[in-house]
């Protein structure tokens, strides 16, 4: 018999705010039970930690480069959508449904969902337009280029918030499904995604003074990428304070308890509707979030520990419970999932099946993970990473370039940052002796040995990655203004691209697997 499939898929989930990642103050009884017949994946990487990018590798079991989806704005290259996995279980006969976040760059029409349903909810990251509602609860935001909330209390009550949303439309696939053919859910909880102010209770659940403020916080952010830093000035995070960060970490755990609750409304419906038996859970978020490492919140830009690395709880039939330490790309979802239902992997995909890290979690695997980040209106092209179990080097290449790009009237052009002398092109952290990424080891004395082999490795794994865009080809026009578009963030850098003389060039393969 043909197994369903439940994946559960969050939005902005860091991969250790859980009791069975050895949190002492986390609420998560619910997420953590699943374990209990699950193969928990310690160290799972994201390709892209930025939402759509995230998803579409992770869909397609293709790099964020080779399948041309690099930002929330950004489509894919035509035909990508062919290798989905979410259409391949279609095409093999699963009844294919997502509920809640969609967020793919292609069509909902050629995704292979046979079912979709999203609703939100009034508390958009930026807040709510609703006065009233703005009057009845209380909650901060950045004061820089991204508005978004960064803790506080949500004014919609928890039966109204996207996850029990989300959840209460599983629920009634679950009950309704008739068995006729296996059913593949994606249910996509738009949380904790920001605004991170969960709603009463669970906003008074934790004490903020509980909170630690992690040791990176007040560190030198000098030697951080030059787009790092711009990123960190633009946004105004030097103005918040150890406070904030408390507050901002309390309201994520409080949002994270939250959605424990909807998961625990999940798992019993899957009991009830009598198809837990043969049925494979897997659990998995987009990307993490920083809550103050570096002096940062949330994601953009960056290729820290915090944002990159995302739970990932597999429970299989038959497979007993296990804990793998081995580095996975979360793309290895992909073809893992195809293997265990019996549907042919194409060859275009580039991710690894992990079954064999199912019938054995102790067995090695990957000796290096990637991942990459772009802002198309300010990089000339994207910044990657590769992380061994031991290092992790992170290129930014032609930051000089970014000041070029900046409007002419931009608050940041002309600033020393951009001088010569200051210029940071990338990052490079010893993990066991610093695993909060502290000190950046890039061109120290010792290192260089290290540093020209992980350059080695990442060079291969661009070479092995098809190219898809001519990064040359992306010019802003000359006598940009700020003022006519404001444009920090990836998701507005569709409508910069609109009004840039030179387009990305893609480059589409002849044919595919």
């Amino acid at each position: 018999m043909k197994p369903n499939i439940l994946m559960v898929y969050c939005d902005e989930l860091r991969a250790d705010f859980f009791g069975f990642a050895g949190d002492p103050l986390a609420r998560t009884p619910h997420i953590d039970s699943l374990t209990e017949r699950s193969v928990v994946f310690e160290r799972c990487y994201v390709p892209c930690p930025i939402c759509m990018p995230s998803r579409a590798a992770l869909a397609t079991g293709r790099y964020a480069r080779s399948n041309g989806c690099l930002d929330n704005a950004t489509p894919s290259i035509e035909g990508e959508e062919r290798t989905s996995f979410y259409r391949l279980f279609a095409e093999s006969g699963w009844r294919t449904e997502n509920v809640g976040k969609y967020q793919l760059p292609w069509p909902i029409e050629v995704s292979g969902f046979s079912h979709h349903e999203d609703r939100g909810d009034s508390f958009s990251p930026f807040g709510t337009p609703d006065h009233v509602l703005r009057r009845t609860v209380a909650y901060k935001r950045l004061d820089g280029e991204l508005p978004i909330v960064i803790w506080g209390e949500s004014p919609v009550p928890p039966e109204e918030c996207k996850a029990a949303l989300t959840v209460d439309a599983a629920l009634r696939r679950l009950a309704t499904h008739d068995r006729s053919q296996p059913l593949f859910l994606r249910v996509s909880i738009n949380q904790p995604h920001t605004p991170y102010a969960p709603p009463a209770p669970y906003s008074l659940m934790f004490d903020p003074y509980a909170e630690e403020v992690p040791e990176s916080f007040r560190g030198d952010r000098r030697r951080k990428p030059t787009l790092v830093q711009l990123f960190f000035d633009t946004r105004r995070y030097g103005e918040l304070d150890e406070e904030d960060i408390r507050r901002c970490r309390a309201s994520y755990r409080g949002i994270v308890a939250y959605i424990d609750d909807q998961v625990g409304r999940l798992l019993e419906g899957l009991a009830r509707s009598g198809l837990g038996q043969n049925t494979i859970v897997v659990f998995t978020s987009d990307h993490g979030s920083c809550l103050g490492e570096h002096g940062w919140i949330e994601k953009w830009a960056q290729l820290w520990e915090p944002t990159s690395r995302a739970p990932l709880l597999m429970s299989v039939p038959g497979v007993g419970p296990g804990v793998c330490r081995s580095l996975v790309q979360q793309i290895d979802l992909a073809p893992t999932l195809l293997e265990l239902c019996g549907i042919a992997v194409p060859d275009a995909m580039q991710a690894r099946s992990m079954v064999p890290l199912l019938e054995d979690p102790s067995r090695p695997f990957r000796d290096a993970v990637f991942a990459e980040t772009f802002i198309p209106a300010l990089m000339t092209e994207p910044a990657c990473s590769v992380r061994t179990d031991e290092w992790k080097l992170t290129d930014y290449p032609r930051m000089a370039d970014v000041e070029s790009r900046l409007p002419v009237d931009h608050p940041r052009r002309m600033h020393p940052m951009f001088d010569p002398a200051n210029i940071v092109e990338g990052e490079l952290y010893d993990l066991r002796a610093d695993p909060g990424e502290g000190t950046n080891l890039l061109g120290a004395e010792g290192c260089s040995g290290v540093e020209e082999r992980l350059r080695a490795r990442l060079d291969e794994w661009k070479r092995g990655c098809e190219p898809t865009v001519d990064w040359d080809a992306l010019r802003p026009p000359a006598g940009f203004v700020w003022s006519q578009q404001r444009f920090i963030e990836g998701t507005t850098a569709q409508r910069v691209a609109s009004v840039w003389s030179g387009q990305a060039v893609v480059r589409r393969r002849e044919s595919r697997a």
